[in-house]
């Protein structure tokens, strides 16, 4: 009798295994609208910091940010230098008729006119303090970058080991309700043969009542953190892991070292520091307003006319022409502008001390982080 019962509880616990492996590998599968198996994704954490570099969309517009932030420095050089410009009317033809005390005036004239002018800005207090202010938030927004890519890979450290964690509290489960499976069929055929009880027999459903609840808790638990994984990576397809153990490396400083390491690494820290200098940058750009900016211009003029206007009898061989010159030296000042152009200093300086202000404090939460 024993053997027969051992007989049919290894053939069960061979069955149930198979049966419960092939659902749990199948709900692994994502299968597509057409039943056709989407190709899985095998993440491991090296990966991570490229797969995020390419796809994050967060990402993807730091840099457009970047890139945006590069042109306006071009700009800001552009802004200072030779300025060219043509002015020229398409050849114009008047004819026309006026009586003026009985006289009969007539018109018929074909003219034109072209100026080219160049301007180059021999002094502007605004130029270095515009272009370095410009280099700046180039600075900022490359820091800024590196901040978001930072924050980015910590997150989806923390969601790849959560997935990870999810992944084999999943195999636990399965494995839980595999063992319950198991010793309710025992239960159940030492009740038939005579050797058990029907405590046994309740206390073996139970157990595989929790079970199965445990399953499908992890089961959410799984799917919810592989969402959470394939957002911030921004794949579309089925994703899995290796459960295999990796060594990631190790810290041996102590806490002065890593005070300090902190400190100067901190890319939030130095964007204050560069935030700080923008707005001191801003406040002497606001009094350069008030000060005076020298300018070379130099203008060559051109202009052509044949016939006559406003003649009793016009003479369609009658040309004229002029060419012209001029070169000068240009200076504009606003002398006055109500304390206008001290204000906007003030406001900026007010800033630049709040930067400062802000600096301590940032200081002072990350050596309570560390």
């Amino acid at each position: 009798m024993l053997k027969k019962i051992a007989t049919r509880t290894f053939l069960s616990f061979i069955f149930l295994n198979q049966i419960i492996i092939f659902s749990f590998s199948s709900k692994a599968k994502i299968v597509d609208s057409q039943g056709v198996d989407q190709e899985k994704i095998l993440l491991s954490y090296k990966d991570l910091e490229k797969i995020i570099l390419e796809n994050n969309l967060q990402l993807k517009n730091a840099k457009e940010d970047i890139n945006n932030a590069n042109y306006s420095l071009e700009a800001a050089f552009s802004k200072y230098g030779l300025q060219v410009s043509l002015d020229s009317s398409i050849p114009q033809y008047s004819k026309g008729n006026n009586s003026i005390s009985g006289s009969d005036l007539e018109t018929s004239l074909l003219s034109s006119n072209v100026s080219l002018t160049a301007n180059l800005p021999i002094f502007d207090p605004k130029k270095n303090l515009e272009i370095q202010t410009t280099k700046n938030k180039l600075s900022l927004a490359e820091n800024s970058f590196e901040i978001l890519k930072d924050d980015l890979n910590q997150e989806v450290s923390r969601r790849f080991f959560e997935f990870k964690n999810a992944n084999q509290e999943l195999l636990n489960g399965v494995q839980s309700v595999n063992s319950s499976m198991l010793s309710l069929e025992n239960a159940k055929s030492k009740l038939e043969n005579g050797i058990g009880n029907k405590l046994d027999l309740l206390e073996a459903k139970t157990q595989l009542a929790r079970d199965k609840q445990f399953l499908l808790d992890k089961e959410n638990s799984y799917q919810i953190s592989k969402n959470a994984l394939q957002q911030i990576l921004n794949l579309d397809k089925d994703i899995e892991i290796s459960q295999k153990i990796e060594i990631l490396g190790w810290w041996d400083h102590d806490l002065n070292e890593t005070l300090l390491s902190t400190i100067k690494n901190r890319k939030r820290l130095e964007n204050i520091l560069i935030k700080r200098s923008v707005e001191d940058l801003e406040a002497k750009f606001a009094l350069a307003d008030s000060r005076p900016s020298l300018f070379l211009t130099n203008q060559l003029s051109r202009s052509y006319s044949r016939g006559e206007s406003q003649v009793l009898d016009v003479d369609s061989d009658s040309f004229s022409s002029s060419f012209e010159n001029t070169i000068a030296l240009k200076l504009t000042w606003n002398i006055f502008d109500g304390g206008l152009s001290r204000s906007n200093f003030n406001i900026k300086k007010s800033k630049a001390q709040k930067e400062i202000t802000n600096y301590d404090l940032q200081k002072t939460l990350i050596v309570e982080e560390v």
